[in-house]
């Protein structure tokens, strides 16, 4: 790109070495439980990651190509792709949808509930069976356990692959994606400030950190590719390829931005389907992710009081497609929609890059508590705690509270009695415990409510979902808090009773 072959090779060798630096120093070790650290660790993470970003855009324009915004052409040339490659849609067609800010399928006819709307055949979908016997990544499936334990980095590997390559045949598809989401993955660092102090902060910052851990292991692992290539043949001749040598992927295209951009795609657009090779002990498929052209433009909708919620996908066997059955009857010019499961809005946020609108009847708080090892039945509390079926060595417990009537799970009462007790062995029996173990709790659930005191409405989209996910988290707090206070009324009444 207008610079000199030694100009070039010293930016690789730089941003080589950063990445090389950043791996040992930081990612090739566990997070800190320490979330003011994990803050601290995250913005050198972001650092390196920006250093080497700004040296490869000197080598690439993969950040350029991978920024261009969707147009006309290109949903028209996925329309017509989608045809050819026998995806069927009855009475929808694909337009863009404001409210969402990117696609959606639109109804063209009248459409009854449970009739079919979309089929996507098998061959039309990108799968981790498609990706595991390519001759791109068929080595890396085999050998690494990266890919071998998390099928979805292969699938992000594969779809970086096709995103580089001039002639993909999933160009058409690809291209007609956004160019970036809206999952806090992407936030900037301000952004990413104003999620405290919801549990997703860092939960944010640990996903950002497995990302960074994961491109810069590949990236190293591409500059591999070089010093295979520099090596005389006798050298050769005793030694393996790297894995990713057949790859369309340099040193020079494999950037953070693209490697992000792919892993988004997957967390934001994907489905299971059963697997076309791969069975399980009893014989029957297993699950495998997919990203399911045209079925992943349906937007998320939850229509309540019907006999079966169902799962995000239907899956025809006997066709062998994938279908959208409408959730309601669909009249012409409203949206098709599909349910994309029981989540939290914690986890539609991480994952899919939005808030539910409304209330949410599978919502729930991650309440995090830590037993200070200063304690001094430290060691007899954390037992008793492993024989609830926490970690035997963690001194870290989690729990769901949720919506409802019944916020939490009753093993929580057990919980409180143990932590709160100068007696762990004779928490469960003792009457006070119980009292202030209840105590405990709503005190807990009163100060992290507290925490998010005034919540601004937000004038970017980012800014609008992290406003409505803290009113949903406030919401649940403020539910498990009155809970427990009622608890304790009952106990008190109960006292005075005994009293009288």
């Amino acid at each position: 790109m207008g610079i000199s072959a030694t100009e070039s090779k010293k930016l690789r060798g730089e941003f080589l070495q950063a990445a090389a630096d950043i791996f040992e120093k930081v990612l090739s070790k566990p997070p800190t439980p320490n979330v003011v650290e994990l803050w601290n660790e995250h913005q050198e993470i972001r650092r390196v990651l920006d250093e080497i970003t700004s040296k490869q855009a000197k080598l690439s324009d993969t950040d350029i190509q991978l920024s261009k915004m969707r147009s006309e052409k290109d949903v028209a040339d996925f329309m017509t792709w989608a045809d050819q490659i026998g995806i069927k849609r009855y009475g929808v067609t694909v337009s863009e949808c404001d409210e969402v800010g990117g696609l959606g399928l639109l109804a063209s006819k009248q459409i009854a509930e449970k009739d079919r709307c979309v089929t996507v055949p098998r061959h039309a979908m990108i799968s981790v069976d498609l990706a595991r016997k390519s001759a791109i990544l068929k080595k890396v499936f085999e050998s690494e356990v990266i890919v071998q334990n998390m099928a979805n980095v292969g699938l992000a590997l594969f779809i970086c692959a096709h995103k580089v390559k001039t002639d993909s045949k999933w160009a058409p598809y690809l291209n007609v994606l956004p160019s970036f989401y809206t999952t806090p993955l992407f936030y900037t660092e301000d952004e990413l400030q104003l999620l405290k102090p919801s549990p997703v902060f860092e939960e944010a910052l640990l996903f950002y950190r497995t990302v960074a851990r994961q491109f810069i292991y590949y990236l190293l692992m591409i500059g591999r590719n070089d010093v295979y290539d520099n090596t005389s043949r006798r050298e050769r001749a005793g030694a393996q390829p790297p894995l990713l040598y057949n790859s369309p992927f340099t040193v020079d295209n494999f950037t953070f931005s693209l490697y992000r951009w792919s892993v988004g795609t997957v967390t934001t657009r994907i489905n299971l389907i059963p697997s076309e090779t791969a069975r399980a002990a009893d014989g029957t498929r297993k699950m495998v992710p997919a990203l399911i052209p045209m079925l992943d433009m349906a937007n998320h909708e939850l229509i309540m009081g019907t006999e079966d919620l169902g799962e995000a996908v239907s899956y025809c066997l006997e066709d062998d497609c994938a279908e959208i059955l409408a959730t309601k009857d669909v009249a012409p010019g409203q949206w098709v929609s599909m349910f994309y499961g029981r989540r939290s809005c914690a986890d539609h946020l991480l994952h899919n890059g939005f808030v539910p609108a409304g209330a949410n009847p599978f919502d729930s708080y991650k309440l995090k508590i830590s037993l200070g090892r200063a304690d001094k039945n430290f060691k007899e509390k954390q037992k008793l705690f492993s024989e609830m079926g926490f970690s035997e060595t963690s001194n870290v417990y989690l729990y769901d509270i949720g919506v409802g009537p019944s916020p939490f799970h009753p093993s929580m009462e057990q919980f409180a009695r143990i932590y709160v007790s100068d007696m762990p062995a004779m928490a469960i029996s003792d009457p006070a415990t119980l009292r202030k173990a209840v105590e405990f709790l709503k005190n807990r659930f009163a100060i992290l409510e507290r925490s998010y005191g005034s919540i601004a409405e937000g004038k970017t989209l980012n800014e609008k979902n992290i406003a409505s996910l803290k009113k949903a988290e406030v919401s649940i707090l403020k539910n498990a808090r009155i809970y427990c206070e009622r608890w304790e009324k009952r106990l008190f009444e109960v006292v005075d009773k005994v009293s009288d």
